[in-house]
């Protein structure tokens, strides 16, 4: 009986896509003296652009439909607002608030009527 004659190759494939990331819910609480009691949280993501590479070999197989591939993808999830309610403390009065991402990387501290 004749063995079937194999010609094993490799292959790269890139891949590029849009990618949507749902928003989140922040359940629970959290109580500190500067801040009183945070709740009802919620972050919100930008969608954005992701990639990708995969190598690999393929045809190593009878029947020639099987890939054995090493995958890399990426995308970026960049957070576009926090949203979150403050009973009130020494430092942060009570109320709704809402900080855009440029807020939350500011250096400049504490914002007075956020």
């Amino acid at each position: 009986m004749p063995l079937p004659a194999f010609a094993v190759g490799g292959y790269i494939e890139g891949n590029v896509g849009y990618t949507f990331v749902g928003n989140a819910d922040l359940k629970g609480s959290a109580t500190t003296v500067e801040t009183g009691t945070l709740s009802n949280g919620e972050l919100n993501f930008d969608d954005g652009v992701g990639y990708g590479l995969e190598i690999g070999i393929r045809n190593f197989e009878s029947h020639n439909v099987l890939r054995l591939g090493l995958a890399w993808n990426r995308f970026d999830a960049d957070l576009d607002e926090l949203k979150f309610d403050a009973s009130g403390g020494t430092l942060l009065p009570a109320g709704g608030y809402s900080l855009s991402s440029g807020e939350l990387k500011s250096d400049s501290g504490y914002h007075e009527g956020l």
